[in-house]
This record gives C-alpha cells, structure tokens and sequence, in this order.
C-alpha cells in the first residue's frame, strides 16, 4: 500500500448514504453511493454490491472516502459475508484485504485484492485534511456548498433517489475531489497532514538525517517517558462557581514560536549516569532527559505540573499530582519541565539515575520592541533565523499573512501540526475485522515495528509550550483561573503581566473581556464574552465531546455537573455510532456532563 494519492494509477471520492437507527431495519444498508472523477463526472448505485462490483474494474486505482470510520464498516462488513479474509501480509491474494484501523477507531486505509486480481485501496480523506465537508466547502470558497436531505426518511429497497438526494452526495464528493485536486496542484499528495508536515520539512533540511537521526529502541523509549501533551488546568477554588469581569488570552502560534525561539535537540543523544548537570561531557548541551526518583509535595500558590495518568495508585479524579503520598515516584523529565518541578514542588529523597542529552539549534527571537521599527514581512524575515524549522515556516508564515479562506487555514495547519509529526512511535498496536455473532468487531493484534519520527522534537517543543504557559499563570496565581494548552482565563480586565503583542509568535494576544463564566473542569466552560473591538457579549460553550446539538441547549441555568439524582447535566441530542448488522448507524443518545 502506497501512502501518497501520486503513486496510484488515479483516484477518485467516494461516499455512501445509508440506512439510520430511525429506520427500524434488521440490516443496514447502503441505499446510495456516488463517485466522483477527477474531471468532477459522477457514476452512483443504489447498494453496496454494485459499488463493490464497479471498483474492482479498477486495479491499481485508490477511492477516498471522508469518514472511512463509518462508511468503510459497511465495506468491511460485505467483505467478510461474502468469504473476502482479513490479511497482515503485504502481498494479497484473490479475496483479501488488508486494513490500517488503530484500537481507538480510526480507520487510516483498507486494501482489497477482488476475485478477479485487481487490487483497490481505500483511504480516509479526512485524514488528509481534517475539517468536515461543510467546512471546507466555506473555507475553501468553492463554487458549490453541502447541500441537506432528511436522513432519517424510510428508502425502500430498490428506492430511486431523487433529484435532490443526488445533489446532495453529488456536491460531498465533488467537494472532496475539489478540495484533493487543489492539495495535490500545491504538492500536498501524502495521505496525512502528518505526512505532509513530515515531507516538506524534511525537503528544507539538506542534513536531515543527521539532524534528525533514528534513535535505536532503548534512546527512543527513554525520551518517550518524557513526552507530554499540552497543560490544562482549572484552580479547584473556582469549581462550579459563577464568576464574573474576566479577560482571556491567547498564545501566538504557540508551538511554531518553541520551533523557532527556543534551543531544539538535534543528533544522537549523549548518555551518562547520575545527574546531568555533574557531567563534564554533557555540560554544554541544552536539552536533555533526566531520569530520577524523588518524594514531592505541591508548594502554596503554585499549580500541579506532574501528570497522574503516568503513575497507579492514584485518583483517577486528578488530572495532576499534588503529593507523592508515601511512596517515591520515578520521573523522567525534560531539563524544561524538571525546572517547573523545583518551582512547584518541594522535593526530598531523590535520587538522580541516568539521563540523555542533545546538541541542539536555536533562533532568533523578535522582540516587540524591534517590530515596532519593522514592517510585518520584515519581522517575519529576521523572526526565528537560524533555528532548525525556520526554512519549513517561513513560506507558511507568509502565506498566512498575505492569503485568505483554504490557503490561509492550510499554511496555518502546516505550521501548528509540524511537530507531531516527529512524535509519530515506533509501534503500534493496530485492530482486524472479524464478524462475531452477526456483527462487525475489532479486534486488537502487535503492528509491524516502524521508523518512527525524532521524538526529542515533540517533547521539547510541548515542554517549551507548558513551560510558557505556566510561568504566566505563577505570575499571575491571584487572578488564575483556568487555562487550556495556549490559553488563559483570567479574574479582572486589567492588563495582567504578560507579554502582550497582537502577532508576535509566542506572546499574548488579548482574545476575549467576559461578563460572566462558569467552569467545571477541562474543556468545559461557558461564558459571555467579547472581542477588544466588540460592543455586544455573547455566549460561548465549550464541552469536550459535546456536538452542536448539545451545546445549542446550554446556558447558565443548566450548565451544571452531571447529578442522576436531581436529573442535572443531562442533555438530548448527541449522535452517537455503533455497530449493527451490516455496518453501522447513527443512534441519538443523552449527553453527560460528568466532571
């Protein structure tokens, strides 16, 4: 299997409609397909079995769907019915497939090798670009929008679509082959945005693999205990309470400003005993990875920086440890985030094991005092010169400024994904089809060993991240509230100390003045608010899982923690799928508000 839309003989959208949960039926079904060319021509069917027998005429040939999740379960689940087998093996025979699904679901691309020898290969599109249909149809400002039907209408068997029901699927596939079209005319021709990200960057570094080399299994395992995501944190003082005259703000580009401001790893990684900083042949190196094992305890008016998820034995309530409790935990730790441990914790009986350090690259920083002399073309010129992605962001950084609509979502994606595609493991577990008692199920199985990307790029860029983050909350710890990854949500509309620049990578921007808010834990909030150059308030809802058709229905009366009892924190509306007979369906189902 190829991971580039380039290296098949063509390719083409695909989407299917299909029966819902409203429909009573003991069998999904597909009740109508289209495909679009390349030339936006349109050939559709009315069920599964013909989209499958007109595909295999096409050998060598790859079909994009945008939600293989959904619609590759109805593909998935012919196959198997009709004596097709599941295969790991990269040469396929007559009536195999291969599939690329991780245990959390995402369907990446199948394989089928049909009857008849040829061999089709299916992948999701949305993978490619991460945005809905509808979206990219309004970003992208394309001739022709998604358009909308009733799903939940009974189609009989045999039913003829009508005319507005093939506009309907006509317009996702032509979108989608619009949109793929554009992509591959800039050079975007690999399967992720991950893969993209990965090749164009690695084109701006002649050097790259000595920059960038593979780490073996022990030096990547080793960093990798190291790596985590962004800092998300609410003050417990301010759980469930109504609050009122806020201010929050945002981070400038926050990952692209740690790419280009701050020192990155580069090359094999040098490995000692004991601690680093005792070390004469480790002394000049700026980034390394200490392992250790100590006791600690939270200090008075200092947030929580150590992980839970990363230690047993604890509560699964608390996102962050307070204490160590009786026990001595063992820690491996950026020099980055070791620096915030110090300040947060007090710390006792540690004992320092081993660790790893790096050469690393460093650019130019900006200030805000020079770009006030400096046009923005010319601040975004001399920004971040001499660190490792400057080459990689510059055009994007570019482009962002002097482009609008797809372009411009484009170069700023490019830019905030770059560094996850160097977090990439060296292995995965990945999930086969099978049917188990009429139905389709995953089942979990060892993924082949892979390269992998240079993991001290990801942790550091997001230990840089949290370490900006935190540093202003400390500073600010009277005003603190909660804060999100590059966000942070203030008491008072004052100017808080931060610094402040309306585009300057890695400092604030001031985003919203709030009249009221309530917070009840990570990505749930609601507030009213307004922009700087705004007059009027309105309602924001943010609710982690929660679709539009749940947060549509909140306010401040019922934005309130999940309670079975007195029947609070419940809401209707949310879209959820599950497996049936056949494929899979959409079922509205309650949504929780569980803190």
């Amino acid at each position: 299997m190829y991971f580039s839309y380039k290296k098949y003989k063509n390719f083409f959208t695909a989407d299917f409609e299909t029966s819902t949960s409203q429909w009573n039926v003991e069998k999904a079904r597909v009740w109508l397909w289209d495909i679009c060319t390349r030339d936006y021509e349109h050939i559709n069917g009315i069920d599964i079995e013909s989209f499958l027998n007109y595909i295999r005429r096409y050998d060598g040939y790859l079909f994009s769907f945008h939600n293989l999740s959904y619609d590759g379960c109805y593909i998935l689940d012919y196959l198997l019915r009709h004596g097709y087998k599941h295969s790991t093996n990269k040469k396929l025979h007559a009536k195999e497939f291969f599939t690329l699904i991780t245990p959390q679901g995402t369907h990446y691309a199948y394989q089928i090798c049909f009857s008849n020898g040829s061999t089709v290969t299916i992948n999701d599109s949305f993978r490619h670009n991460s945005m809905s249909v509808d979206q990219l149809a309004k970003t992208y400002k394309l001739p022709i929008l998604k358009e909308e039907i009733d799903y939940d209408t009974v189609r009989e068997i045999g039913h003829e679509p009508t005319e507005q029901e093939l506009k309907y699927i006509n317009h996702d596939t032509e979108i989608m082959m619009r949109i793929l079209n554009e992509d591959l005319h800039q050079g975007f021709d690999k399967f992720t945005e991950s893969g993209n990200s990965r090749k164009f960057f690695k084109s701006t570094l002649k050097n790259y693999d000595d920059l960038l080399p593979v780490l073996n299994d022990f030096e990547d395992e080793f960093i990798r205990k190291s790596y985590r995501g962004g800092y998300v944190y609410l003050k417990e003082e301010h759980f469930n309470k109504e609050l009122h005259s806020m201010m929050s703000l945002d981070i400038n580009s926050m990952y692209p400003a740690q790419m280009l401001h701050r020192p990155m790893p580069i090359g094999l990684p040098l490995y000692g005993h004991g601690r680093k900083e005792d070390d004469k042949l480790a002394s000049p190196h700026l980034c390394w990875v200490q392992h250790f094992k100590c006791c600690f305890h939270i200090k008075p008016n200092r947030p929580p920086t150590i992980a839970r998820k990363s230690f047993k034995g604890f509560s699964v309530k608390d996102l962050y440890l307070k204490s160590s409790g009786f026990k001595r935990c063992e820690l491996w730790l950026t020099n980055v985030d070791l620096k915030l441990f110090f300040e947060c914790y007090e710390v006792w009986d540690i004992e320092y094991i081993d660790f790893m350090s790096f050469e690393s690259m460093c650019g130019y920083e900006v200030t805000s005092e020079e770009a006030e002399h400096m046009t923005v073309d010319e601040t975004i010129k001399l920004d971040g010169q001499g660190s490792l992605y400057y080459d990689y962001l510059y055009p994007y950084r570019m482009e962002k400024e002097h482009s609008t609509g797809g372009q411009r979502a484009r170069a700023k994606k490019q830019q905030n994904i770059a560094y996850g595609a160097q977090s990439t493991a060296k292995t995965g577990d990945l999930c086969y089809p099978e049917l188990y008692k009429d139905h389709l199920r995953f089942v979990r199985y060892e993924g082949e060993k892979r390269k992998g990307g240079y993991i001290p790029i990801g942790t550091f860029i997001t230990a840089y991240s949290r370490e900006l983050l935190i540093t202003n909350i400390i500073r600010n710890w009277d005003r603190f509230v909660y804060c999100d990854t590059d966000s942070l949500y203030l008491l008072g509309q004052e100017r808080p100390d931060v610094p402040i620049h309306r585009t300057l990578y890695g400092f604030f921007k001031l985003e919203h003045y709030i009249s009221r808010a309530k917070f009840l834990g990570c990505k749930r909030y609601i507030y009213l608010g307004r922009e700087p150059d705004e007059e009027q308030d309105r309602l924001k809802v943010t609710c982690c899982g929660a679709p539009p058709s749940v947060t549509c229905q909140m306010n401040f009366d019922n934005f309130k923690p999940y309670n079975k009892e007195k029947g609070e924190g419940v809401f209707n509306g949310k879209l959820s799928s599950h497996i049936v007979c056949g494929g899979k369906h959409l079922q509205i189902t309650t949504y929780k508000l569980i803190c």
